[in-house]
């Protein structure tokens, strides 16, 4: 829903989950069905163009050159739309968090939420909606929910890192890294936390997964070989998840570890 208001004010909470995603999406009289797109009308002058844009963005292109590609335009003009995007507040982008200012390894992402779902559920299947069989979209959104639910779960948990305080200190800057080595070949980190003097204070996976104390114990095994690797010296290493069991055992060795019921306490 993005967090807009008049949105969550549609969920029916005598109805599940999925009940209330049919209803406000998934059928021709939804209230949400057609509101992304009316919005991209109102708002802007060819929102054709904006619209492959984004679709290329939920369907996980996130640099300039690879949105390009998908839809048939020249990186300059992908870039003005992006940029407009973004001053409306409903792409983003992220840059590796130790890379400097001015860096251009750009990633860009659709930001708001609303967006976020419809262009992933809803857009690319209207035909289904416009016949009326928009329970085979919930099917789909089934299976995939998992895979969706942990690009967002990694937004909401760069938010936690900057509130947790006296855990880790006070994080200045946050967020994830990416590049190259020799041996890792790509890497990635879920997030890298910085205090005003640049130094990194934690090193974190995000999993959106129940995890047992073996799970717990071979993430971090690995999160340790990597930051090893890429040569990076980390105050603290944790993982943030849906939930963990036996997360206060494990907490005695030293990691940082957190999941839902943690978040809620802090930002719900």
């Amino acid at each position: 829903m993005g967090g807009i208001p008049a949105y969550l004010a549609k969920l029916d909470p005598s109805l599940q989950f999925y009940d209330n995603i049919y209803k406000l999406f998934f059928n021709k009289g939804g209230e949400l069905y057609e509101e992304a797109e009316n919005l991209l009308k109102q708002e802007l002058r060819e929102p054709r163009i904006y619209k492959l844009i984004l679709t290329s963005l939920a369907e996980g292109h996130r640099r300039v050159t690879e949105i390009a590609n998908s839809i048939g335009l020249d990186k300059a003009t992908v870039s003005r739309y992006l940029e407009t995007l973004t001053l409306l507040d409903i792409v983003g982008y992220e840059t590796p968090v130790l890379e400097k200012p001015k860096t251009k390894k750009r990633l860009y992402y659709i930001k708001d939420n609303y967006f976020n779902f419809w262009f992933t559920y809803v857009y690319p299947y209207k035909d289904l909606v416009e016949e009326d069989r928009g329970e085979k979209i919930l099917e789909i959104d089934r299976e995939s929910i998992s895979k969706y639910m942990s690009r967002i779960f990694e937004h909401i948990a760069l938010k936690f890192i900057y509130r947790i305080g006296s855990d880790i200190g006070e994080v200045i800057k946050a967020g994830r890294q990416w590049g190259k080595t020799k041996k890792l070949g790509t890497y990635e980190i879920d997030i890298v936390a910085l205090n005003s003097k640049k130094e990194i204070l934690s090193i974190f996976e995000v999993k959106w997964a129940n995890l047992s104390r073996n799970d717990t114990r071979r993430i971090l095994k690995s999160l340790k070989y990597k930051i090893d690797e890429i040569g990076l010296e980390a105050h603290r290493l944790g993982i943030i998840a849906k939930h963990i069991h036996g997360k206060e055992e494990l907490k005695k060795d030293g990691f940082l570890l957190y999941d839902l019921k943690d978040i809620e306490i802090i930002l719900v």
